[in-house]
């Protein structure tokens, strides 16, 4: 079928192929800068935002403490975080990032401050995690303008009689 002269020359080819296609192999980052974060590092943080929402939540809604969350919302969740991620990455180097890893503050401070562009930017509009932004009254300036501020009878401790 084949001769010796054939399939040896295929098996030159097959091994300078593969030896070629190793060496010119393609990575996957970006060598441009010196940002680079280990894998482990991004997914932790991500993973964690995640669950920070989710207690967030739970916090604001008791009830929703044994409910799983739906997909829908979680890859919202997994969105909004991995924008959060991205903007320290773009600002912060990982020696900076890992040298205040365990500063609670400096994390706290550097995740708040990230985390207010994309909720601007709209990553969890939508979602049920937020309320639409509604202007809070000034009680000095209605009092100014001679409107009068009710307050709900619920507001001052008063609970309506059920009968």
């Amino acid at each position: 079928m084949f001769s010796r002269k054939e399939i040896l020359f295929w098996v030159i080819a097959l091994v300078m192929g593969v030896i070629l296609a190793w060496s010119c192999r393609l990575d996957a980052a970006d060598n441009s800068t010196k940002k680079i974060y280990p894998n482990h590092l991004l997914y932790n943080s991500t993973s964690s935002c995640v669950q920070g929402i989710v207690n967030l939540m739970i916090s604001l809604n008791p009830p929703l403490a044994q409910q799983p969350v739906p997909p829908d919302v979680l890859q919202q969740m997994i969105g909004h975080c991995s924008c959060v991620v991205d903007k320290i990455r773009n600002d912060h180097t990982f020696e900076e990032y890992s040298r205040n890893m365990s500063n609670y503050m400096w994390v706290r401070d550097i995740w708040a401050k990230y985390s207010k562009p994309c909720l601007d930017e709209g990553y969890l509009n939508g979602s049920g995690i937020l309320p639409p932004a509604q202007p809070i009254p000034d009680p000095a300036i209605e009092k100014d303008q001679g409107i009068p501020l009710e307050i709900p009878d619920f507001a001052k401790g008063v609970l309506p009689h059920l009968s």
